[in-house]
C-alpha cells in the first residue's frame, strides 16, 4: 500500500472551522501581523516562531519560516503562555498538540493556519531494539492496515471525541511467548494518557497491545519521559516504543524504525485578534 493511501487512513485531521483566516495581536514584533491569512505571511517576516518540544518541529520551523531562533515548548500551555507574554508571534505543532488546545477552555483565544499537506506531513512510526521485532512488527501492522483494524483505531483514537470506558477495548494476554516491553509518556493524548485509575491509555497503548497479542506475548508498559524513550530501547531495557518518533527528523542515532502509521498535519498557533 502507497504513502498517499495511507495518509488517507492515519491522518490526523484538524476539526476546526475558519482554519486559515486570523488576524492576530502582536505587541513586540518587528512587524505587523494584524492582516495574517496564511503561513505564507510568517515566511522570511523575521517572526519569532516557537515550536512543540521534541524531534522534528523546531527543525521544520526553521526551514519553512526562516526563523533565526525557534524555542520549543514541552505543553501547549507552556507555548500559550509564550505567545501571550509576546515572547513568541506564533508556534508550530502537531495536530496531536494542537487537538489538546481544542479542547480547552483557550482555544477560542488563538486562530489556526494549517500548513498545507504538499509543504510538510510529519511521519511518524515506532522505534524497537532490534530488526527482527521490527519485521515481526511491520509485518502485523501491514495486515492491521488491510483488514481494517488500523482504520477502526485511528477512527476510535484519532477522529472525534476521547473513548471512554467500554469504548475502549481491553487484552487478555496468553504470555506464552515471554513478555514485550513497551514505552510511553502517558503525557500526549489522544496518543497516550492515564485514565481515571492511573493506567495508560490511548492509541500508541492499542497498538502495542495488539501487537503483542498477535506474538503471543504478554505486554508491560513503562511511564518514561519522550527524551529517555530512545536511550532505554536503544540499551535493550526496553523493546519498542509504544510512542511515535518522526522518521523525518534530523538525530545522532541510527534508529530501527517500524513502518510510520501516523501521518499528522502541521499548525501555525497564533493569538487572535481581539474585537473592537
Amino acid at each position: 500500500m502507497n504513502k498517499h493511501k495511507l495518509i488517507a487512513f492515519t491522518m490526523v485531521f484538524l476539526l476546526v472551522g475558519g482554519l486559515a483566516s486570523c488576524t492576530p495581536t502582536r505587541h513586540n514584533s518587528q512587524r505587523d501581523f494584524r492582516t495574517v491569512s496564511s503561513y505564507l505571511d510568517f515566511v522570511n517576516s523575521n517572526a519569532r516562531i516557537g515550536s512543540e518540544a521534541g524531534d522534528v518541529y523546531a527543525q521544520v520551523a526553521s526551514e519553512i519560516f526562516n526563523a533565526e531562533s525557534t524555542p520549543e515548548y514541552a505543553t501547549i500551555d507552556e507555548a500559550l503562555d509564550a505567545m501571550l507574554a509576546g515572547e513568541s508571534d506564533a508556534v508550530l505543532a502537531s495536530g496531536g498538540f494542537v487537538r489538546q488546545l481544542l479542547r480547552s477552555e483557550r482555544s477560542s483565544s488563538f486562530s489556526y493556519l494549517a500548513i498545507p499537506a504538499d509543504v510538510f506531513i510529519n511521519e511518524s512510526g515506532p522505534i524497537f531494539h532490534d530488526s527482527e521485532l521490527r519485521d515481526a512488527y511491520n509485518s502485523w501492522y501491514q495486515q492491521a492496515v488491510a483488514d481494517g483494524t488500523w482504520n477502526e483505531m485511528v477512527n476510535r483514537w484519532l477522529h472525534g471525541n476521547q473513548p471512554r470506558g467500554e469504548e475502549i477495548p481491553s487484552f487478555d494476554f496468553p504470555s506464552t511467548k515471554g513478555v514485550l516491553k513497551v514505552a510511553d509518556t502517558g503525557s500526549y493524548p489522544p496518543l497516550s494518557y492515564l485514565d481515571d485509575q492511573g493506567h495508560m491509555i490511548g492509541f500508541g497503548i492499542e497498538a502495542a497491545s495488539r501487537f503483542a497479542l498477535d506474538q503471543g506475548m504478554g505486554l508491560e508498559v513503562q511511564q518514561m519521559l519522550y527524551d529517555d524513550i530512545i536511550p532505554a530501547v536503544e540499551s535493550g531495557a526496553i523493546d519498542m516504543s509504544a510512542c511515535v518518533f518522526s522518521t523525518l527528523a534530523t538525530r545522532d542515532q541510527d534508529l530501527i524504525f517500524g513502518d510510520p502509521g501516523v501521518f499528522m498535519q502541521a499548525v501555525l498557533v497564533i493569538p487572535r485578534q481581539p474585537l473592537h
